[in-house]
């Protein structure tokens, strides 16, 4: 089984960190298993959480 460490938010293109406010939001249906996974994906970092 697969690790999720970063969800995605499809709508905004951010990805935030487990420990993050906005880590379940309605758009947030992107899976990342790590930092680099997400941007090459072209997901931009959460500002609050700063993954």
């Amino acid at each position: 089984m697969r690790s999720v460490y970063f969800h995605g938010n499809n709508k905004s293109r951010v990805f935030h960190d487990q420990g993050c406010r906005y880590f379940n939001c309605k758009n947030c249906t992107e899976l990342f298993q790590n930092r680099q996974e997400a941007i090459q994906a072209g997901f931009k970092p959460c500002g609050i959480c700063k993954p």
